[in-house]
């Protein structure tokens, strides 16, 4: 049986609002694998960055404190991305 992948898009094949998040990240050194993904349904990108950077800036729980428990979790599962 052979199993399907999904292929991360290359940089240049991005277009729109998708292909410039993914150029400031580059820009800064971070890669830009999970927004190449989100290519695939970039009518998605707007709404999921809201909830992201929500996710990251203070609130509740300082930006910091998200930053640390992020990084203990993929280190507890051996995540290294």
């Amino acid at each position: 049986h052979m199993s399907k992948r999904i292929t991360v898009p290359e940089e240049k094949s991005l277009s729109g609002q998708v292909a410039q998040l993914a150029a400031e990240w580059r820009e800064v050194g971070s890669d830009s694998s999970f927004l190449r993904m989100l290519s695939y349904r970039s009518e998605l990108v707007p709404p999921f960055f809201d909830f992201y950077q929500q996710l990251r800036g203070d609130g509740l729980v300082s930006a910091k404190i998200k930053e640390l428990a992020r990084l203990r979790i993929a280190r507890l599962n051996s995540c290294h991305y």
